[in-house]
């Protein structure tokens, strides 16, 4: 995972896709799809940004939109950060396989 930031903007949070979620990479018959979020925790504070899909990434990057903003740090202030997965798998029934 990784952050990116300009001086004057806010933080970006990317996140590298395994080649194997890339869509572009797998077969056309596969439309499994991979979702992701973050959760980010400062204390009692909790954040969780938006679900991002596989089919979202650029060049094998998920970026996440949601701007992340601790509000009342401490000088020694620690967080957590949580990466949270979903998979929706297709379903082919027999009947629907052409041979």
């Amino acid at each position: 995972m990784s952050t990116t930031s300009t001086n004057s903007g806010p933080t970006l949070v990317c996140l590298p896709v395994r080649v194997s979620y890339d869509p572009s990479v797998r077969p056309s018959v596969d439309d499994t799809v991979h979702y992701f979020l973050l959760m980010v925790r400062n204390g009692a504070q909790v954040i969780v940004t938006q679900m991002v899909s596989t089919h979202d990434a650029v060049r094998g990057v998920l970026h996440f939109p949601n701007l992340i903003k601790l509000n009342d740090i401490m000088n020694d202030f620690r967080y957590e950060l949580e990466v949270y997965a979903m998979v929706r798998l297709s379903l082919l029934w027999w009947h629907e396989l052409r041979c």
